[in-house]
């Protein structure tokens, strides 16, 4: 489960255990993607803040979908007001955040000890290292794939992986690069929607960052970061 703060700043705002991370496949307009999905979202200062008409009391109608997968089940929802952001402290309707990027899996062709500045860990020829994620600040999280053992978790700065004498890629597939939030709607129904769409709905603002890790309404920062 991603726990706030845990990649020690490396998913600064952000934090997460690559065991959280799966391949997924999803379809936009007839295509099939192949993707690796995650709960949370990325980045130093993860954006966008969206504000769902903090001003006023009550609940918003939005749209969304009954699956992220496929897009062909669209839904009416009705959230509750407040931010909708990791960083959030009002009350709002959010199960979880999550994000989906293109698959990066790498094979190790000689052995190498890799994270320096964490926890270190020696690779042997053979281990997979998959579904790499950037985080933050220059770092990664990934899989390490070992004949025989359970996935082990991998933290490591980015660069780490452009060492061609010890890694080769061997699968890359790019195209979408999607944030979502599974939100519960006070009807009872669950429904997703993506941070964009989510921005455009009638009375949906974007929120600012008070100071690192508060996100808010934009008319209660004090010094506001732009968005």
């Amino acid at each position: 489960m991603f726990k706030a703060a845990l990649l020690v700043i490396i998913f600064s705002a952000t934090a997460m255990a690559s065991s959280d991370l799966y391949k997924l496949t999803v379809e936009r307009g007839g295509v099939k993607h192949e993707q690796v999905a995650y709960s949370d979202w990325s980045g130093e200062w993860p954006r966008p803040i969206i504000d769902v008409s903090t001003n006023k009391p009550g609940i918003t109608k939005i749209k969304g979908f009954r699956s992220l997968r496929t897009l062909d089940q669209p839904v009416e929802c009705n959230i509750l007001n407040g931010i909708y952001h990791p960083w959030g402290a009002t009350k709002n309707s959010v199960i979880s955040y999550y994000t989906i990027v293109g698959q990066s899996d790498y094979k190790v062709v000689k052995e190498h000890e890799v994270g320096e500045g964490f926890d270190r860990q020696t690779l042997k020829v053979g281990d997979i290292v998959q579904n790499v994620i950037y985080g933050s600040e220059g770092s990664c999280w990934a899989q390490i794939a070992r004949a025989g053992s359970p996935l082990k978790d991998y933290e490591f700065f980015c660069d780490e992986m452009d060492k061609k004498e010890y890694f080769e890629k061997i699968k890359s597939t790019e195209g979408l690069n999607e944030q979502w939030l599974y939100l519960r709607c006070t009807n009872g129904l669950k429904v997703f929607i993506r941070d964009e769409e989510l921005l455009k709905m009638p009375g949906v603002t974007h929120g600012t960052f008070s100071s690192y890790g508060h996100a808010v309404p934009a008319d209660e920062a004090g010094e506001k970061k732009p968005e």
